[in-house]
């Protein structure tokens, strides 16, 4: 992880906007893969739809990105297919939850992450065979 995409119990929001930048100043489809190879950690839900993506619907997304930036919503299909880039799961959930619990940043994210692992744990415990 870089220094960048590095989260601590007082890290703020600000991850989040080193996020959006990196994902404004991706002009091509391989600078965006740049952007997924070192977000992907902090926020591992763009992966699929970046890599989904291809370079043929780059435009497409590109386009849409700059509707967003300038607060015109692009539109059902383009949510659909890209919300998951432009609004990770993680950072929606930890911008809530340390908003409900008066926490830094970091520490929700922290513990969301903490949570979703003990989760899968459980998960796997209860999948294994006899």
């Amino acid at each position: 992880m870089s220094e960048d995409t590095e989260v601590g119990y007082t890290t703020e929001n600000e991850v989040i906007s080193r996020y959006e930048n990196a994902l404004t100043a991706a002009t091509t489809y391989s600078q965006l893969l740049d952007v997924c190879e070192k977000w992907k950690g902090t926020f591992p839900d763009i992966e699929k739809p970046i890599k989904e993506m291809r370079k043929a619907g780059f435009r497409e997304w590109r386009k849409g990105l700059e509707q967003e930036r300038k607060g015109i919503f692009a539109g059902l299909t383009h949510a659909e297919r890209y919300s998951a880039i432009l609004m990770p799961e993680l950072a929606i959930k930890a911008t809530m939850l340390a908003e409900d619990y008066g926490v830094p940043w970091g520490a929700a994210y922290i513990r969301l992450r903490e949570e979703s692992r003990n989760h899968a744990r459980k998960l796997m415990k209860g999948t294994r065979a006899i």
